[in-house]
C-alpha cells in the first residue's frame, strides 16, 4: 500500500463505515427508543420517525424524497413498490417483508390521524434524531439519512444488481430513465436472496469440512474444523449422515439454532466429557433487551461470530454485559451439518 493509499483511507469519511452490524445496532435502537414511548403522541410521533428510517434504509431514498413520501398514494401495495415523488420521480420495487413493515407501521392505530403525511417531518429534527440513535447505539461516526442510503446502495451492489440498474434504483440517471422489467426481475431476484438470508437468520452458519468421523448403530459423530479455526464437533443420524453425503474430507455447511446455545463458565475453547459438549469462549459484543428476552451477539476468536437468544429473567440473573468474555456451551446433537454450498 502506498503513502497516497494510506491518506485516502485517513481522509474517507467515516459514515461510510455502517458495517452490517452497526446497522442492526442502529435500528434496535430505533425500534427500543419506539418502544420506550411514553404516552399516545410520543408513541405516534416516534413511529413516524422509524416510519420514514425504514423508507430511506429499504428504497434508498434521498431525504428530501422521503419527506415528500404520501403513504396513502405512493405504496403500491400490489406490485410491493413505492411511488417516488420530486425531480428524480420513479416507482421502486421493494422487497415484500419490508413493504409489510411499512403496512404494519401504517396500521397502527397511533398513526390513524396521520394518514397521507406520516412521513411529513422536519428535516433538522429527523437528522438530530439519527445522530441521538447512532450514539444510543455506539456508533463512533457521524450518521445521517445519507448514511443509510449508500449503506443501501453497497447492500445491492454486493448482491449481484448491476451498477446501472442500481443507480436507476437509486434516481441518479436522467429524468426520463426508468426501471425497466428487466431491472425490476433483477431486484427482485436480489430480494428474494436477501429474504432467504434473513429468514435463515435465526441460525448461526460456519462453512468446514469434515475432519473426523465415527459412525456408530444408529448415528454418527463428527468433528467439523471450521474456516474460522473452530474444532466442531457434531452428531446425526446415520439416515440424515447418508441423506447429505458426509464423509471425512467432505466440504459441509454448519448451522446451530439461536435457541440451541447456552451460556456456561469456562476459560478456554474446548470440548467436554469426550464429545457430548462444545465450549467457545466469546466476547459478547451486541445485547439487544425485549421485554422477556434478550439476543445477544458473540465474538469467538477468528472473527466468527454468534448469536443467541436467553430468557431476560435468567440472562440478568448472570450479570454479565457488552465486552465480557463468556463460554457458549453447544451440545453436538444441537448442531446441524449439511453438504457445502
Amino acid at each position: 500500500m502506498t503513502k497516497s493509499d494510506v491518506a485516502k483511507i485517513k481522509r474517507a469519511p467515516r459514515s461510510e463505515g455502517l458495517s452490517d452490524e452497526g446497522l442492526r445496532r442502529f435500528l434496535n435502537a430505533f425500534y427500543r427508543w419506539r418502544e420506550n414511548a411514553q404516552g399516545a403522541s410520543q408513541q405516534c410521533s416516534r413511529s413516524r420517525v422509524l416510519f420514514l428510517c425504514l423508507l430511506i434504509r429499504y428504497a434508498g431514498l434521498r431525504l428530501g424524497e422521503a419527506l415528500a413520501f404520501d403513504d396513502r398514494e405512493d405504496m403500491l401495495l400490489h406490485g410491493s413498490c413505492i411511488r417516488v415523488r420530486g425531480k428524480w420521480a420513479r416507482e421502486v420495487p421493494m422487497p415484500p417483508s419490508a413493504m409489510k413493515k411499512l403496512e404494519e407501521l401504517c396500521d397502527s392505530p397511533c398513526l390513524a390521524r396521520e394518514r397521507g403525511r406520516i412521513a411529513r417531518l422536519d428535516q433538522g429534527y429527523v437528522r438530530r434524531l439519527f445522530e441521538q440513535r447512532a450514539q444510543e447505539a455506539g456508533l463512533d461516526f457521524s450518521m445521517s439519512p445519507s448514511t443509510l442510503r449508500r449503506y443501501r446502495e453497497s447492500e445491492l451492489l454486493k448482491g449481484g444488481v448491476p451498477l446501472p440498474v442500481v443507480e436507476r434504483y437509486l434516481g441518479r440517471q436522467s429524468r426520463t430513465s426508468v426501471i425497466s422489467e428487466d431491472d425490476t426481475a433483477l431486484l427482485q431476484a436480489s430480494f428474494r436472496r436477501w429474504e432467504r438470508e434473513r429468514r435463515t437468520g435465526m441460525y448461526n452458519t460456519f462453512r468446514g469440512r469434515v475432519e473426523r468421523m465415527e459412525q456408530g448403530d444408529f448415528s454418527s459423530r463428527f468433528v467439523v474444523a471450521a474456516q474460522s479455526g473452530q474444532r466442531i464437533h457434531a452428531r446425526c443420524s446415520n439416515r440424515t449422515a447418508a441423506r447429505f453425503g458426509l464423509s471425512e474430507g467432505a466440504e459441509v455447511t454448519v448451522r446451530v439454532r439461536m435457541l440451541s446455545i447456552a451460556l456456561g463458565e469456562g476459560g478456554v475453547d474446548r470440548t467436554e466429557d469426550s464429545g457430548l459438549m462444545n465450549v467457545f469462549m466469546g466476547i459478547m459484543r451486541t445485547l439487544h433487551f425485549g421485554k422477556d428476552e434478550v439476543k445477544a451477539t458473540f465474538e469467538l476468536a477468528g472473527g466468527e461470530r454468534l448469536s443467541s437468544i436467553f430468557p431476560r429473567a435468567a440472562f440478568e440473573k448472570l450479570a454479565v454485559s457488552e465486552g465480557d468474555t463468556v463460554a457458549l456451551r453447544i451440545a453436538p446433537e444441537n448442531v446441524m451439518l449439511a453438504g457445502g454450498e
